[in-house]
């Protein structure tokens, strides 16, 4: 399960699946002690209308569109995501 994560990677954990609630802390310290930070998703997630003010690319990977940085890096921008570990843990 953590062997993928990389910085920016989004990591999903379905509440009703019966493992969850006791895997969860473990994977979270590990994490954690790994590095990462855990943040809710709108944290992390360029808001918008796609290719105007943000692109995806072929691995799936949100980027702020290039107008949208020029100047000032833009809040939430996944540039600011990538230079440093991030996961974000969320229910659905």
């Amino acid at each position: 399960m953590t062997s993928k994560v990389q910085p920016g990677s989004i990591v999903l954990f379905h509440n009703a699946a019966e493992n969850t609630p006791a895997a969860l802390p473990g994977i979270l310290e590990y994490l954690i002690g790994q590095g990462y930070s855990v943040v809710p998703i709108s944290q992390i997630i360029v808001k918008g209308e796609c290719n105007q003010d943000y692109t995806i690319d072929h691995t799936g990977r949100q980027k702020a569109a290039k107008s949208a940085t020029e100047g000032s890096a833009a809040p939430g921008a996944s540039g600011s995501v990538e230079n440093s570990p991030a996961a974000s843990a969320g229910n659905t």
